[in-house]
């Protein structure tokens, strides 16, 4: 899905996405994106939010996906991973793939999330 420019709307499905890839991404060594265009276009509609809901949705995310990973966060911060998106079924897939242990988040239209490790 591109960003439209004279399209003004508030998508928190797009803006959820990008918070979880910042913020997951952020637990790895390093991570390599497979979609820049896709990761720009994300970006964009997640400047459109106002800062104090930028804050809380990062905040809500950052408690969520350290109670969900728990126990492997100090593993994968020794691992690079490659990030891939897939947009398919009005769901965002993000997979962070490590060649080992695979983080994926599925997120919905309504901005609700489901965050899965798969070893």
């Amino acid at each position: 899905m591109a960003y439209k420019f004279t399209e003004k709307r508030n998508n928190i499905q797009e803006q959820t996405t990008y918070v979880l890839y910042m913020i997951v991404s952020s637990y790895f060594h390093k991570s390599i994106c497979n979609s820049r265009t896709l990761e720009t276009s994300l970006y964009l509609h997640y400047l459109e939010m106002p800062k104090s809901q930028q804050e809380n949705l990062e905040k809500q995310v950052i408690r969520r996906s350290e109670q969900d990973l728990g126990e492997v966060m100090s593993v994968l911060s020794q691992m690079n991973c490659e990030v891939v998106f897939t947009h398919r079924d009005n769901r965002y897939y993000l997979d962070f793939e490590t060649g080992f242990e695979t983080v994926s988040v599925v997120v919905d239209q309504m901005g609700h999330y489901v965050i899965y490790v798969l070893m």
